[in-house]
């Protein structure tokens, strides 16, 4: 039971911080917001820069009702382009999983990410990232540890209240569209 769990929390950090580079992407100048999803889930998040220090913080509830909260802070290496930081999720019965993060922005998209779960366990992943500003589309692939590339690509809409309409589709299959609402 431990190892599914460790595998749902590192699955929520590494789905959480892909939203999250989603919303923010949409809208720079934004550093928090809301979303609901079709999948019945709805969330918060907010980042917040002081100099080469980040900090993040998020809620997502799923169908179910579960509550799922994430935390990190971080230091980013302009010279090196290496963001060093921890995560913490804390699950529905209380239960908290820290993980260590590692990223490499190695320049036209891609990047270098090892995770290091509570177990002391390092995962490595690279990433290879697009958006199409005049098409709407962000583009991910990503490289697991066990050599598997999963491809997402998002479709979005700047809607006239300022919200955005998303629709992402995954070469496994996955599916999910929403809106986020970012707060100004």
């Amino acid at each position: 039971m431990r190892n599914k769990q460790s595998k749902i929390f590192l699955g929520f950090t590494l789905t959480a911080v892909a939203a999250f580079t989603f919303f923010i992407e949409l809208n720079a100048e934004a550093r928090s917001g809301t979303f609901t999803n079709s999948r019945g889930g709805s969330g918060n998040h907010s980042v917040n820069w002081n100099g080469n220090q980040r900090t993040a913080n998020g809620s997502y509830i799923n169908s179910k009702g579960r509550i799922f909260n994430s935390n990190s802070n971080g230091n980013y290496d302009r010279s090196t382009k290496i963001y060093t930081g921890n995560t913490s999720v804390t699950g529905p019965q209380g239960n908290t999983k820290n993980y260590g993060v590692q990223r490499q922005n190695l320049g036209n998209g891609a990047a270098s990410t090892t995770v290091t779960g509570p177990s002391g366990i390092s995962r490595s992943y690279s990433s290879q990232y697009s958006h199409d500003r005049e098409a709407n589309t962000i583009n991910r692939q990503v490289t697991g540890p066990n050599g598997k590339t999963r491809e997402q690509t998002t479709q979005y809409s700047k809607n006239p209240d300022g919200s955005y309409s998303y629709t992402t589709n995954g070469s496994n299959g996955y599916s999910n569209s929403g809106n986020y609402v970012p707060n100004r």
